[in-house]
Order: structure tokens, then sequence, then C-alpha cells
């Protein structure tokens, strides 16, 4: 191999940063259902809309959740190609 040319990360790191996205996402996703859960929890208190600020909550963060997930797994796959 040239040593000009980069080495290619090898099995032992692809699978430490799969590993990374897969449990920050999954923290990620906890978070943002607990905050949907709590943030429409206290709307449909205010509002006496209950369940229904708490499920809009609830949806509204997941969705956003797995949006950035998408992005990430995008930029990580537009890394690991180059």
């Amino acid at each position: 191999m040239n040593e000009s040319q980069p080495k290619p990360p090898d099995l032992k790191q692809k699978y430490s940063v799969y590993l990374g996205i897969g449990m920050s996402s999954a923290l990620e996703l906890i978070v943002s259902v607990t905050v949907g859960v709590v943030l429409g929890g206290w709307l449909d208190r205010k509002l006496g809309t209950a369940p229904w600020c708490r499920i809009l909550g609830i949806f509204l963060f997941m969705f956003v959740s797995l949006f950035h997930l998408t992005i990430m797994l995008r930029s990580l796959e537009r890394r690991m190609r180059k």
C-alpha cells in the first residue's frame, strides 16, 4: 500500500461508529418521547384538551428524532464512501 493513500478503517472501527450512532439515536428517541409526554401533558392541563396535545407531542418529537437519525445516517454514508 502506498503511504500517501489513507488506510481504510478496520472492521472494529466501523462497528464502533455504528454502535455509537445506535446508542445516541436510542437515547435521543427516549428523551424526545419523554419531552413530548411532559410538554403535551402540561399543555393538556393548560388547555383542557387531554389527551390530544400529549399524543401530538409524542408523535411530533418522535418524528423530529427519526428525521435527525436519517440525516446522521446519510452523513455517515457519505463519509464512508470517501
